[in-house]
């Protein structure tokens, strides 16, 4: 009796830190989309430069960091070569303005008047929330549009190609993010560790 009662008192405790610990540290839970496994993120910073290129030219370029609440979540977890995953909202682009030849500033509205449609989509719930997860499995160097060389390692990815459709005129913008650093420690749900990542910068 004695034991059963000691039992619940340590499975209550542990309750109560695990959801302590949750709420101290950014992190999500995702299913990893290439071996299916559940993953775990936290402690995460990162910066990162998304622009808006329109044929081939770039019309728009906003920077944000981990600590921006358009981020959802950021980080790499549960493959064997890190394939970093990061999850957007809608707010990643709230105010951003594109330049249309003839047309002036079209500015993308805070609102869910448009939709994301990456080449590379998985698409299952994370963590109860029905999100998107954008992620490119290319683990080769790319070249941004201006140029420079983003630092990047073979089994880490930090560039994505997105496109985002605006439903009013159907006009499509390709958007990259070009991750400009990473700095995590991920940890999946079978105890395995990864990170720290290797610190990337532009070139």
């Amino acid at each position: 009796m004695e034991t059963s009662k000691t039992f619940r008192v340590c499975y209550l405790a542990l309750i109560f830190l695990t959801i302590w610990a949750t709420s101290q540290s950014k992190h999500c839970v995702f299913r990893d989309p290439l071996t299916k496994k559940l993953c775990i993120m936290v402690d995460v910073n990162f910066t990162a430069e998304i622009q808006a290129a329109k044929e081939g030219t770039v019309v728009a370029t906003k920077n944000v960091t981990s600590e921006d609440e358009s981020v959802d979540c950021v980080g790499y977890c549960g493959t064997r070569d890190r394939t970093l995953l990061v999850r957007f909202t809608e707010k990643t682009f709230w105010s951003v303005s594109f330049t249309r030849p003839g047309e002036g500033i079209y500015t993308v509205q805070q609102s869910r008047s448009f939709v994301f449609e990456p080449k590379d989509l998985f698409g299952e719930s994370m963590s109860g929330i029905s999100r998107q997860v954008f992620y490119d499995p290319r683990p080769v160097y790319q070249k941004n549009i201006q140029g420079s060389y983003l630092c990047t390692v073979p089994d880490q990815v930090n560039y994505y190609d997105l496109n985002i459709t605006m439903p009013s005129d159907k006009v499509d913008f390709q958007v990259n993010v070009n991750v400009l650093s990473i700095q995590s420690q991920g940890y999946n749900l079978d105890g395995e560790k990864y990170g720290p990542a290797e610190k990337c910068s532009s070139a």
